[in-house]
């Protein structure tokens, strides 16, 4: 779908405007960059939680830079 989010950390949690309800812990993001590159957030559906969101920002330019 392609919308925007914008999110807010505090404490090694990650809170999304779109999901208020559903805090991602930093360890989501651990499990998940211990695997890319990815396809697609599809390859990290049973092991984080909030698996677009965490996807969609460990893809995103700014955070990744050139990394892989």
């Amino acid at each position: 779908m392609h919308l925007p989010f914008t999110y807010t950390v505090s404490d090694n949690v990650l809170v999304a405007d779109r999901a208020p309800a559903f805090p991602l812990h930093a360890s989501d993001f651990e499990k998940a960059l211990a695997r890319v590159p990815l396809m697609g957030p599809g390859e990290i559906t049973n092991s984080v939680r909030g698996l677009a969101y965490i996807w969609a920002i460990l893809h995103d330019d700014r955070i990744r830079g050139n990394d892989w």
